[in-house]
């Protein structure tokens, strides 16, 4: 990876935090998580989104409101490397 493609990596850290922050803040939308995730990744120049998969941790089968435990998963390209991300998100009530 050049340097400037390792400087741009940090999307994918951005975006997942960023569903962490609308999560803990009681967006329960997954479309609206995804989309928001979309747009940081976005605004990266080189950043090309394969997929932002939001499913239930349990069955790993896609949602479109979040109740209980989630998996966000991510595939992103820059430059010419494919990397990968996720993040579980546990209910407050779990």
């Amino acid at each position: 990876m050049s340097a400037r493609d390792r400087e741009q990596v940090t999307c994918l850290y951005r975006a997942l935090s960023l569903a962490q922050r609308l999560y803990d803040e009681g967006t329960r939308d997954a479309g609206r998580l995804r989309s928001a995730m979309r747009k940081v990744i976005e605004a990266t120049p080189d950043a090309k989104t394969d997929y932002i998969e939001i499913v239930d941790y349990g069955t790993l089968k896609a949602i479109d409101a979040i109740r209980g435990a989630i998996l966000i998963a991510l595939a992103v390209r820059i430059g010419r490397t494919r990397l990968i991300d996720n993040l579980v998100i546990r209910s407050h009530a779990q």
